[in-house]
């Protein structure tokens, strides 16, 4: 982890390089308390997860994590989550909202592409079960101009859920 500060400073230019990546390592030392196989990983893929974070902004760690860093073998691999998607989607000038679609509900989106709320509410089960999919919407913020609408059906949510890391360790016995 030492050696990133260094690399940092050479990509980003300034020490400005070298205080990012003392704030990333300083995650990752936490994160590596808690999962050592962090610490055990090659040294040029802790390095490039360090650059990565420093150089989008985005944290490891911590209640809301931007990004995830994931041991898998002796690397260490940086993963944006869905948190710091929309936060480099909002850096960029663009919304992305995502919303639950279960069955029974009807789902209304204005011109802008935002949820309209009924105004009679029917009464759905919103559980996991019921779920059918998620309406995805990405618009620009300077003029609102819609950039997409997308519908994501639970079979896809469920193909991606069954290969996360995090789902995965999750249904392990004895797991919060």
């Amino acid at each position: 982890i030492g050696d990133a500060r260094a690399v940092l400073v050479e990509i980003l230019g300034s020490e400005k390089g070298a205080e990012a990546g003392a704030r990333v390592a300083m995650a990752l030392l936490a994160l590596a308390k808690a999962n050592p196989k962090i610490r055990d990983a090659d040294r040029a893929s802790i390095i490039n997860c360090i650059a990565m974070c420093a150089i989008t902004g985005l944290m490891p760690g911590g209640a809301l994590p931007g990004v995830y860093v994931i041991p898998r073998g002796n690397e260490l691999n940086f993963q944006v989550g869905y948190r710091g998607l929309l936060t480099l989607a909002q850096r960029a000038g663009y919304q992305v909202c995502a919303y639950a679609v279960y069955e029974g509900a009807e789902v209304e989106l204005d011109a802008n592409d935002r949820i309209v709320i009924p105004k009679t509410r029917r009464r759905v089960e919103r559980t996991w079960d019921k779920m059918i999919g998620v309406v995805v919407t990405a618009h620009r913020l300077a003029d609102g101009m819609s950039l997409g609408r997308f519908f994501v059906e639970m079979d896809l949510i469920e193909a991606r859920r069954a290969t996360s890391d995090a789902w995965l360790r999750g249904q392990k016995a004895g797991a919060g």
